[in-house]
């Protein structure tokens, strides 16, 4: 009878997506820490207003997907991808809109002019229609079927065991490489995103205030 070989499965650290993930990370909230040493300005503006707490909560938001994948947990991983992109769409769109940055600071006040996800991912990929290829080619298609209970959704979550079988692992999961590069790549985006317009909001308009 032939022994069964099983399998050693690289951590998700050492991975070259995570590393990039990684570093890009650590540069976003270096960025966002400087901008924050700004943050006690009187006289800001509607954008830099709603951009004080959508663009921490989304960093946030990104170092718990780091954290999530260094330990292998890929499907939560995965799953906060999608509030994450929809806080990036959201920041993109009140970045170019004094009057929705005034209505985000009153509370969504006004229901109508509240965007759903799916019209601010339109929006999203009209101003940025190669990252948006890229969002769209690893992560958008599925959100609603990960999200939400879903058969089909489901079975993007099965990776081999150590004797190659695909199955549902109940705690951390070892083998999901290819679902991890991608969450891994959609966070250095959002990351990039998150901190771009961070500087955009207080750095620039500052600068030009100052000018």
């Amino acid at each position: 009878m032939e022994q069964q070989t099983t399998r050693k499965f690289t951590p998700y650290r050492e991975r070259v997506a995570f590393k990039f993930m990684n570093q890009i990370i650590d540069n976003a909230l270096h960025d966002c820490r400087v901008v924050s040493v700004g943050l006690q300005d009187a006289q800001w503006t509607p954008i830099q207003k709603a951009m004080v707490g959508i663009i921490p909560i989304g960093m946030s938001i990104v170092c718990s997907i780091r954290e999530l994948v260094r330990m292998g947990y890929i499907p939560s991983a995965k799953i906060l991808v999608r509030p994450l992109i929809e806080r990036v769409a959201l920041a993109d769109y009140i970045a170019k809109n004094d009057a929705a940055a005034d209505d985000w600071n009153n509370g969504w006040s006004n229901k109508n002019k509240r965007l759903t996800f799916a019209q601010l991912l339109s929006i999203l990929e009209n101003d940025h229609k190669e990252d948006w290829e890229i969002y769209q080619k690893f992560m958008v298609d599925d959100f609603n079927s990960v999200i939400h209970p879903d058969p089909k959704g489901d079975e993007t979550f099965l990776s081999e065991n150590e004797n190659g079988q695909p199955v549902y692992w109940l705690e951390t999961v070892p083998s999901a490489f290819a679902l991890a590069d991608n969450v891994c790549a959609a966070s250095s985006m959002a990351a990039t995103f998150l901190a771009s317009h961070a500087k955009r909001a207080f750095v620039y308009k500052n600068n030009d205030r100052r000018n």
